[in-house]
């Protein structure tokens, strides 16, 4: 019984070591030569804006310094052609309640049909409460933005290091 239960654990622990390592063929999406990116953040409902004292510009600047700090920020006219991405942060309060969403798209030219589109790459996000708390709802902002910029940079590392 010991030894099952020894054999488990460590069966457990080679699990979550070996799958916390992001390669690109775990997320073959998330490679783009470390191309910068654009950002695009929705507006607050001003009623959240109101009861959080969270504002656009306050979520615009804090992702966008951290993406600046990882040299992937790039306005839209500086974007390579053909590899147009964009990072899209969707905060949303009502009542007490709120949601975030962060997502890598990368614009795709043909979807099939001859129409071009957008595809959802990476993306990560959840709902909660947050006590009328803006800080609370941009640090889980920081926080998905932490992994995707660990999960991006791991992805692109060679490209990156050039």
């Amino acid at each position: 019984m010991r030894r099952t239960m020894i054999a488990t654990a460590l069966v457990l622990a080679v699990g979550a070591i070996t799958s916390s390592a992001t390669t690109i063929e775990d997320e073959p999406g998330l490679y783009a030569a470390c191309t910068p990116m654009e950002l695009v953040v929705e507006n607050l409902s001003p009623e959240g804006a109101r009861e959080t004292g969270l504002t656009k510009k306050t979520i615009v600047n804090a992702v966008e310094s951290r993406l600046r700090g990882a040299r992937l920020f790039a306005p839209l006219d500086k974007l390579e052609v053909g590899r147009e991405q964009y990072l899209y942060v969707n905060v949303n309060v009502v009542g007490p309640a709120f949601s975030v969403r962060v997502e890598l798209k990368r614009n795709i030219g043909d979807l099939g049909y001859g129409l071009p589109g957008v595809a959802v790459v990476w993306d990560t996000g959840a709902t909660g409460t947050q006590g009328g708390n803006g800080q609370y709802i941009l640090s889980v902002v920081s926080e998905y933005l932490d992994e995707f910029l660990a999960s991006y940079l791991r992805v692109n590392e060679a490209a990156c290091s050039r």
